[in-house]
């Protein structure tokens, strides 16, 4: 398998280094989705979580259907928990959002989440409660115009006719950087595609021939051992009005790469 950005372990990583910058010893919660996508980055999180000297006291799997978190929250609460970190969707996310807002927890947790938690659609839902929630993801943002995936985001979207909250999702972006590097291995590969000369074409893009179209904070590379595409990765925030800004420049998670090393 080749993956297009940094994974949603390695966005969970680079939350907790975050935290241990700010707090150490601190008192973490994960908040995943009840399926393997949710559960998978729980181990790695572990392991760093020990490295960096915070202590996970609890995760818990929150779907669709918890409209309401109190419990949760109250539990997170009475253990001390000052840092949430949620490995989901928008939609569960939101809700906690909004939970932690009507019971004056915002501000006391800091809340966080790897790439499918944040962006336009957990301020659509989640509104004013999804101030201040920082969000790890590989792409750039819609109102980041002078990238030129960004542009090519918005050109493709008008030409389609594509809705403007479609358009601004950063997954519509994350669509585009998979079917553009699939066109891109095809046409290094060969006249003649198939398995073979695509595998061929993608482990190409490494050194001078890395491939960068412009959606990602840093280039796509892929090798015969490496198949993680776009490695960095930046840490934003939502602001007042619900638009997220990078606080952190592109990165690699330093500590992931010690837990969860290449094989």
């Amino acid at each position: 398998m080749f993956l297009p950005v940094s994974s949603y372990s390695e966005n969970i990583v680079a939350l907790l280094e975050y935290v241990a910058s700010k707090e150490r010893g601190a008192k973490v919660a994960l908040v995943v989705n009840p399926s393997p996508f949710g559960r998978d980055p729980v181990v790695d999180a572990r392991k760093a979580a020990a490295r960096l000297g915070l202590k996970i006291t609890d995760v818990q799997e929150v779907g669709g259907n918890n409209l309401d978190n109190t419990a949760l929250l109250k539990r997170l609460e009475a253990q001390g928990v000052k840092y949430v970190i949620n490995q989901n969707t928008a939609g569960p996310v939101a809700n906690i959002l909004k939970d932690a807002k009507r019971l004056n927890l915002l501000g006391k947790m800091q809340f966080l989440g790897a790439h499918y938690t944040g962006g336009e659609d957990l301020t659509k839902l989640a509104g004013d409660a999804a101030k201040d929630f920082i969000w790890a993801t590989s792409y750039y943002m819609f109102d980041e115009g002078d990238r030129p995936g960004i542009q090519l985001v918005k050109r493709i979207g008008a030409q389609n006719g594509r809705k403007a909250d479609t358009i601004r999702s950063v997954h519509y972006t994350s669509g585009m950087l998979a079917a553009a590097i699939a066109i891109e291995a095809m046409k290094r590969g060969g006249r003649d595609i198939s398995a073979a000369s695509v595998y061929k074409g993608l482990t190409s893009m490494n050194g001078s021939r890395s491939f960068n179209p412009g959606f990602t904070v840093g280039p796509v590379t892929f090798s015969a051992k490496d198949h993680v595409g776009a490695e960095s990765l930046r840490l934003l925030q939502a602001d007042a009005t619900g638009n997220f800004k990078a606080i952190t420049g592109a990165q690699r998670s330093r500590m992931f790469q010690l837990v969860h090393p290449l094989k």
